[in-house]
């Protein structure tokens, strides 16, 4: 309606003048408040119109929508807006207070941002709730059982059992006690899950306009616990 207004305000003068319209404060008002909800807009659009991860993005978009109603609030600090206008501002600045309040240590939404390679750290304001998000990923890696690990626990018994045989032999009775502390025969799922963390971390990010998941699906055999973990998040 905004958009054709003059159109609107030609017809109604011609087919029925005696209709009482909007005034020109009216149209202010209904301009400035289109351009308030517009970014809520876009967000809708995004979010609903997204092919796949939008969970991760939460916390980029919520602080996004606070940032730029915190404009229109100083906007209407100086007088730039309409009455009705600042009241808008406020209330959806209050609801947001409320809705979005520590939305950062929310614990999905936090660990699939920290999981997005377009965000990581980054989609974290305060250091301590990226560290907190990524010690949760940690735990739930090392948590992470594959169908072949029992298989191969069951083959290096056996191995274990026949090197004990081998052991007898003295010719390497020396060189066994040497390395006996070296050679590990399980790895460590906590270890591996923290190398998984600190090497995804350390990468560099990829542009916003990446599919997340294809990047998953391409390092996902660099990082096979955290790319467990990223099944069940984003």
């Amino acid at each position: 309606m905004l958009e054709n207004r003059d159109a609107v305000i030609t017809t109604l003068a011609l087919t029925n003048p005696r209709l009482a319209t909007l005034s020109p404060d009216e149209w202010e008002e209904m301009e400035q408040a289109c351009n308030m909800l517009k970014p809520f807009e876009e967000v809708t659009v995004e979010i609903s119109g997204e092919g796949y991860v939008t969970a991760s993005k939460v916390i980029l978009l919520a602080r996004g929508l606070q940032k730029l109603t915190a404009d229109r609030q100083r906007a209407a600090a100086a007088g730039n807006l309409r009455d009705p206008v600042r009241v808008l501002v406020d209330s959806i600045s209050t609801q947001m207070a409320h809705r979005f309040h520590k939305i950062e240590s929310h614990v999905l939404l936090s660990e699939a941002a920290a999981l997005d390679p377009r965000f990581k750290k980054k989609a974290f304001q305060q250091d301590e709730d990226a560290d907190r998000a990524y010690q949760r990923l940690c735990n739930a890696a090392a948590r992470v059982t594959f169908p072949n690990q029992q298989a191969e626990g069951e083959e290096e018994g056996a191995a274990a059992q026949e090197g004990s045989a081998t052991q007898e032999s003295a010719i390497w009775r020396d060189f066994d006690e040497q390395v006996s502390g070296l050679v590990t025969s399980t790895r460590n799922p906590t270890a591996d899950s923290v190398l998984e963390v600190r090497a995804f971390v350390e990468e560099p990010l990829v542009p916003r306009s990446s599919n997340p998941l294809m990047w998953w699906q391409s390092r996902g055999v660099v990082y096979p616990r955290l790319c467990e973990v990223m099944k069940r998040r984003l």
